[in-house]
């Protein structure tokens, strides 16, 4: 009992403070907390960049006039008035982007008479630092007519894309190395890229690749026999209203 007594007589001075109710304990808790956001963060964003195994368009529609607004300079191929208009969010250093990348490719080619397509950049530069300065660069090349060469020449050499391979890359698709140089080093379609970035996040991009075929979201890399399935779809459907 006296034991008892003795401790129950302790004044709050003389007993310790738990680690937590420190400043430094306080810290320590905040930076824990800032990790594991940007871990759920990271994860979500990786998530919609699997392999995409959806077979039908299906849910709900973003309207056209959303999807294409503040598109007007962004690179396109194909007709406006094809029964097709595909519009594919992408990150130049995201692996899922570059499979897609050659499927798109193949498709474009096999349906050139029945696609809009128009690229729009999503640079996750929370985990792919270099995809934002690609994504500019491939802007400048756009500026001398170069988009579709610069664009496959940096998904082709995804895992070199620094801002002295860009610039090496520039020359060797003929474009004026000055002219494409200054453009890159100003920064000058940086607010264009992140425009991009901010149009997709409002219509619902959460990660790359994403592809808007008619309106209908597709987030993930779509295998090529898919992606023919989604388009005859997509062209009944045009035919169809």
């Amino acid at each position: 009992m006296e034991q008892i007594d003795n401790l129950n007589n302790l004044s709050p001075i003389s007993q310790k403070r738990r680690w937590y109710r420190h400043w430094w304990g306080i810290i320590i808790i905040l930076i824990i907390l800032y990790l594991l956001a940007s871990f759920v963060i990271v994860a979500f964003l990786s998530d919609s960049s699997k392999i995409n195994s959806v077979g039908s368009l299906d849910g709900k529609k973003v309207k056209e006039a959303d999807l294409y607004f503040n598109s007007q300079d962004d690179p396109f191929i194909g007709n406006r008035n094809s029964p097709v208009r595909i519009v594919e969010f992408s990150d130049f250093q995201c692996p899922f982007c570059k499979q897609s990348f050659f499927v798109v490719r193949e498709i474009l080619d096999k349906y050139k008479d029945d696609i809009f397509f128009t690229y729009r950049d999503f640079p996750v530069t929370q985990i792919h630092p270099e995809s934002l300065k690609a994504a500019e660069a491939a802007q400048c090349a756009n500026e001398q007519g170069k988009f579709w060469s610069m664009h496959d020449k940096i998904f082709i050499n995804q895992e070199n894309i620094t801002i002295t391979d860009l610039k090496i890359y520039a020359l060797e698709i003929g474009l004026d190395s000055s002219m494409f140089n200054n453009c890159l080093d100003s920064g000058k379609y940086n607010q264009e890229v992140i425009q991009d970035y901010s149009d997709g996040l409002r219509l619902g991009v959460v990660g790359t690749p994403t592809f808007f075929i008619n309106g209908y979201r597709i987030s993930g890399s779509i295998p090529k026999d898919i992606f023919i399935n989604l388009i005859e779809q997509a062209k009944a459907e045009s035919l169809d209203l």
